[in-house]
């Protein structure tokens, strides 16, 4: 899978070159949850009927910290895990855009001429409730529209659990409960941390959010281990073995009361 940061600089780059036609899956697609997955697959779908490349076109930082100013958002998980995964998914091609005041203010037919025609997208396919353009006023339902209908679309229906749309911020709010069973249910995979020692304890890398206050089970490096999240970015090992300055883990289930990270 290549991968491309579509600065702007690398935007104009393209301009006048022979690009591939391409069909573009679009999101943000943090924490790649089941709905994501379904958006890809049915991108992936598109893609082999035309004999096209799969493209991803996602953005980063996440819109909410630059329009609502919000410097401790929650990630899921970090841009370098988000293309692992895309990789593992058949994405052949992963544009990062880079998410400013200036991109955010683009009006939904610059979009779509600027960053979807310019890049040869044939078709289209986003979640039902993809918005792009100034204020969030485009939408899939006008995207053909907003391209001259160069570019056919595919609206994927939401997804549902408990009656809830399965979204990023549903399995967030999941973690703040303690509720890393049922995140992992969204996600389809046991949800996963990377961390650092420091001392006696681990931190939490950037752009990873740990579940509440409390004790959990985990599987670190194969075997089922006990620990205790402690704040926000600390964890303490409940357990004597010696283990790496860095490891990965994945929440299995909360082992004491709820508790909410205050």
């Amino acid at each position: 899978m290549k991968t491309i940061v579509l600065n702007e600089e690398e935007l104009h780059g393209v301009l006048g070159k022979n690009i591939e036609s391409c069909v573009m899956a679009l999101g943000f697609f943090d924490g790649l949850h089941l709905g994501h997955q379904e958006v890809i697959r049915q991108a992936k779908v598109e893609a082999n009927k035309r004999n096209l490349p799969l493209a991803i076109m996602s953005f980063f930082p996440h819109p909410k910290t630059v329009l609502m100013k919000r410097s401790d958002f929650p990630y899921l998980m970090p841009l370098e895990e988000k293309k692992k995964r895309m990789s593992s998914l058949g994405v052949d091609l992963f544009y990062v855009v880079p998410f400013n005041h200036a991109f955010a203010s683009l009006s939904p037919e610059v979009f779509v001429k600027q960053y979807l025609l310019t890049l040869g997208v044939k078709h289209a396919v986003a979640g039902f409730d993809f918005h792009y353009g100034n204020k969030g006023v485009g939408h899939m339902a006008r995207l053909a529209t907003d391209s001259g209908y160069q570019i056919t679309t595919t609206s994927v229906s939401k997804l549902s659990r408990n009656g809830l749309k399965i979204s990023s911020s549903y399995i967030r709010s999941c973690l703040q409960q303690g509720e890393v069973d049922l995140a992992n249910a969204l996600l389809g995979r046991p949800y996963q941390v990377k961390l650092q020692r420091n001392g006696s304890t681990y931190w939490v890398k950037p752009f990873y959010t740990l579940p509440a206050l409390g004790e959990y089970e985990v599987n670190c490096q194969g075997d089922m281990h006990t620990v205790k999240v402690l704040s926000k970015e600390e964890v303490e090992w409940q357990s004597n073995k010696t283990l790496p300055k860095e490891l990965s883990i994945h929440w299995l289930k909360k082992t004491d009361a709820k508790e909410q990270i205050s």
